[in-house]
């Protein structure tokens, strides 16, 4: 014999589990995009994504010993076709014989730019511990185009974290 209640609840259960994905379903999805970054003791690399669906990325490689930062698209075809690049120490104004601390980390944003070359919706964030500064970088990117002319990175932002160390300039 069955009890009445216990029927009410697995009617309920069931109709609350038929609403529920009913509503996941119906939801709008937002896809996910992330990056990666790893280093090593000379030199550190980090991926981001350079089209609004996602299906495109760009990886940035650091030198820690010379500074240099370059960075390149794979494109769909699975050909490299866009090569950046920037020399650090010059933008952190370091004295060549001191040694550079950095640090490499890249985000997503949407920034305004000009019709020819629109930034992509990406930033790259360099840190440098000496100076106790973060320089953003911008990059053009038009999707559907090849270059393989270097272009350099564009810094468009930066802030001190930190008193810069007394001893490092």
């Amino acid at each position: 014999m069955s009890n009445p209640g216990n029927d009410k609840r697995m009617v309920w259960m069931l109709l609350g589990l038929v609403a529920g994905l009913g509503i996941a379903t119906l939801w709008p999805h937002e896809q996910v995009k992330a990056s990666a970054t790893d280093r090593d003791a000379q030199f550190a690399m980090s991926t981001c994504s350079i089209s609004a669906i996602g299906n495109q990325e760009a990886i940035f490689v650091l030198d820690f010993l010379t500074g240099s930062l370059k960075g390149a698209i794979l494109g769909s075809g699975g050909d490299f076709t866009h090569f950046f690049f920037r020399d650090l120490p010059v933008d952190f104004k370091l004295d060549p014989k001191k040694e550079a601390h950095y640090c490499l980390v890249t985000g997503g944003v949407q920034l305004q730019g000009d019709a020819t070359v629109p930034p992509a919706p990406s930033i790259v964030y360099i840190g440098e511990l000496t100076t106790g500064r973060i320089i953003a970088y911008s990059f053009g990117y038009r999707d559907g185009t090849v270059s393989d002319r270097p272009v350099a990175l564009l810094p468009i932002a930066t802030f001190p974290f930190r008193q810069p160390d007394p001893g490092a300039n």
